[in-house]
């Protein structure tokens, strides 16, 4: 499996853990998901670890700067 896969799923997992659902169900939601999500997810997180005081989307919008 891909680092990135590995890395979103790890996310995702965090997630559903604090919404208390099911592992069954969030990996269902991962395979729904294109490549492309995934890397922006990936990248979101990657980001937001490094810099915790950002929300989502401001995450994004740093990654997306980071890119160009």
């Amino acid at each position: 499996m891909p680092k990135l896969t590995k890395l979103c799923e790890a996310s995702i997992r965090k997630k559903r853990k604090k919404e208390g659902q099911t592992n069954k169900l969030h990996l269902q939601y991962l395979h729904n998901l294109p490549a492309i999500e995934l890397a922006i997810a990936a990248c979101i997180t990657r980001t937001r670890r490094n810099k915790p005081e950002l929300s989502g989307s401001q995450a994004f919008r740093t990654h997306k700067q980071s890119l160009h």
